[in-house]
């Protein structure tokens, strides 16, 4: 039987063609990780230029003085300070919206500024991370990350004799590295990670710094934004006190301008003061792994 003429159907009525739902669901972007990991400086005055000063030590002259015998100066009495340069260079973004979409819209200036806010500190922070590159000691796994890897790294870190050794390194690694490394965990037959202690990694729940859980010596964070070196990503094992430096503003700066002329829109543009580098390079390692 065919369809009934002269029926009232849906498309007779004059009806919303959308409907916008009570929720907004979330951008898919990461949290940052880096700024709690690294030695922190305030921008200096006047310039944006600022030196991070490291000491030195002696070398005493090997062997027994005999007695009476006069102590010449010798290259290892002389004291001399290093320093690292550090560089305020600016990361800025800038947005616009109509006047139409201000007057109807529901996406607010205020609200773009927090989302340029993010939007920067995620660039500090994939920053900050591709500075794995730079450290002159490197690991790279055979295969997948393992456990054996990452204490390869705290011993290349240990025998460059950093200081604070009692303060855990951080272990900055992909997502794919956390699952291989808690895959390892679950399957390896080793005493040691029956303990609940070695067990950290795998009972953790991930934080909003990225924190990924623990082990003694070490505490992992998992995130993306690495750099790549062939087929492998290049990721950190660090002291988090000497290896990498922050030099930051105390926060993002914000400007709304009202423009005519040019279309009539409000331009919201955030911008942010900052450098990061690498400070004790004995301090890092960057750590490779599959991509």
């Amino acid at each position: 039987m065919g369809a009934v003429s002269y029926v009232t159907e849906l498309g007779n009525v004059i009806t919303p063609t959308d409907v916008v739902s009570g929720s907004l669901g979330p951008a898919l972007v990461k949290k940052v990780t880096m700024m709690n990991l690294m030695h922190l400086e305030d921008l200096p005055p006047n310039t944006n230029v600022k030196k991070l000063r490291k000491d030195a030590a002696l070398t005493a002259v090997s062997g027994a003085t005999t007695e009476s015998t006069a102590v010449a100066l010798a290259s290892g009495g002389e004291l001399t300070q290093t320093s690292v340069t550090a560089t305020a260079a600016k990361m800025a973004i800038s947005s616009a919206l109509s006047v139409e979409e201000q007057q109807w819209g529901t996406v607010t200036a205020a609200g773009m500024a927090e989302k340029q806010a993010d939007a920067i500190a995620r660039g500090v922070d994939n920053e900050a991370l591709g500075l794995a590159a730079g450290f002159s000691n490197s690991v790279t796994a055979s295969a997948g990350a393992t456990l054996e890897d990452i204490y390869l790294c705290q011993y290349t870190i240990f025998a460059g004799e950093v200081p604070d050794k009692e303060i855990p390194l951080a272990v900055v690694i992909t997502h794919k590295a956390n699952y291989n490394l808690k895959i390892q965990s679950m399957q390896t037959g080793a005493s040691a990670f029956v303990n609940q202690q070695f067990l950290g990694i795998l009972n953790s729940t991930p934080q909003a710094n990225n924190f990924a859980g623990a082990i003694p010596g070490f505490n992992f964070y998992a995130t993306s934004g690495f750099g790549t070196s062939g087929g492998d990503t290049v990721q950190l094992v660090i002291h988090p006190k000497y290896a990498l430096f922050g030099m930051f503003a105390p926060r993002p700066v914000t400007w709304f301008v009202n423009k005519g002329t040019e279309g009539l829109y409000s331009e919201t543009v955030t911008y942010f003061f900052y450098d990061v580098g690498e400070y004790y390079d004995a301090a890092g390692v960057g750590y490779l792994s599959d991509t």
